[in-house]
């Protein structure tokens, strides 16, 4: 049976809301997590990039960024951020100073896990993983051994969420175009002035 598509005319993409990301599960997309005193990523991140077992963690203090960029293990302050093995499965690296120094930057609680969902960008010639400090996942642990329980984020958020699916059409459109020029054009000019600077 042929069905027909049905046209219209008057569809206004501005009266709608774009359900805001953070409403659904990230478990499949890119993250970086502290917990206990170590720092790892998922197999999403290196799925995302296969060909590289080293990679460099940059933290921008003032912007609260943290960003995670692929190198060769001959670099200096490379990290092997997978397993020697063939799977090449996420490793757990044990980072107390910088643990500790994010957390107290951060003002988060030791005895949570603050799980924070990135997106792959690609700044002039490099791939960067980019990570909001700002906008983690913490989960809290409850009192039943070895289980933990999402704790609420941030209170202002969720009460917006009550209120609205997200932003508008138009907000959206102009949110979007900001997110693209702070995030991908300025990291990446910031990027090039400092590796202008060391040569």
């Amino acid at each position: 049976m042929d069905e027909k598509v049905q046209s219209e005319d008057t569809f206004c993409y501005e009266e709608y809301q774009v359900v805001q990301g953070e409403l659904f599960s990230h478990v499949m997309e890119p993250a970086f997590t502290f917990q206990d005193g170590r720092i790892y990523v998922n197999a999403a991140c290196i799925k995302k990039l296969p060909d590289y077992d080293y990679v460099q963690i940059l933290v921008h203090p003032k912007k609260r960024k943290l960003a995670i960029k692929p190198c060769l293990e001959e670099e200096k302050d490379s990290v092997r951020w997978c397993s020697a093995t063939q799977k090449r499965s996420p490793r757990k690296i044990v980072c107390r100073v910088f643990f500790d120094k994010i957390f107290s930057l951060m003002e988060w609680d030791t005895d949570c896990r603050y799980r924070l969902p990135g997106k792959l960008m690609h700044c002039g010639e490099a791939w960067i993983f980019l990570f909001d400090l700002d906008s983690p996942e913490i989960y809290r642990r409850t009192e039943a051994k070895g289980r933990e329980s999402a704790a609420v984020q941030n209170a202002d958020a969720i009460a917006e969420w009550k209120s609205q699916f997200g932003l508008s059409g138009k907000e959206h459109r102009k949110a979007a175009k900001e997110y693209v020029f702070q995030e991908s054009i300025v990291f990446g000019l910031e990027e090039e002035v400092v590796m202008g600077n060391d040569v």
